[in-house]
């Protein structure tokens, strides 16, 4: 089981947002890496949540151009290539992901 916990909060203006949490132990601070279709995106924010230690906001705005099928997927992982989580995100639904 991995110590890394993803959850959606929201879609909103083309940016997903998430709280990215950790259960494991020591002090983890958070390299992460936002790919689809395997390419990197730019312009990933990952900020900590000060009133709750052990979790971070996660900010990763979506071009209309990442759109070729419909739905799509993006994977989330940190620096030491753990999956922290994955997000779909469909145009043809607007403020659903």
């Amino acid at each position: 089981m991995s110590d890394l916990a993803l959850a959606k909060t929201k879609i909103l203006e083309g940016v997903w947002e998430g709280v990215l949490s950790y259960a494991g132990e020591g002090n983890y601070q958070p390299e992460i890496a936002v790919t689809h279709l395997e390419q990197p995106l730019n312009g990933v924010e990952v900020v900590e949540d000060q009133p709750a230690p052990g979790q971070w906001l996660v900010r990763v705005p979506i071009r209309p151009r990442r759109f070729a099928t419909g739905c799509e997927t993006f994977l989330i992982r940190d620096a030491h290539r753990r999956y922290a989580g994955s997000f779909h995100a469909d145009h043809r639904q607007p403020g659903r992901g």
